[in-house]
């Protein structure tokens, strides 16, 4: 990440659109990384054992848990902000 970060590409995308706020996580276990047909996202700061991942949100000091999702309204009975996946970069 901090490659990303420090790249002329990243220089290029802040002098156009402004330096954007960077949120570090400390995970607590191996993440779940999701297949294919997790297309959604749905992060909490509320812990939850069924999360696919866990963690402590450095920057404001709030606990943090993900649930990948295939489909938006599984997360119906969930807490937290839902969000749509365009790309996860692996590596």
């Amino acid at each position: 990440m901090m490659t990303f970060l420090r790249s002329e590409g990243f220089k290029g995308l802040c002098e156009q659109f402004g330096r954007p706020e960077v949120k570090i996580w400390f995970i607590e276990d191996e993440p779940t990384i999701p297949n294919s047909e997790c297309s959604f996202a749905c992060i909490d700061n509320q812990v939850s054992q069924n999360a696919d991942i866990q963690g402590l949100n450095v920057t404001s000091w709030e606990t943090v848990s993900v649930s990948w999702l295939a489909q938006p309204e599984l997360a119906d009975k969930m807490s937290g902000n839902i969000y749509s996946i365009g790309y996860i970069a692996h590596g």
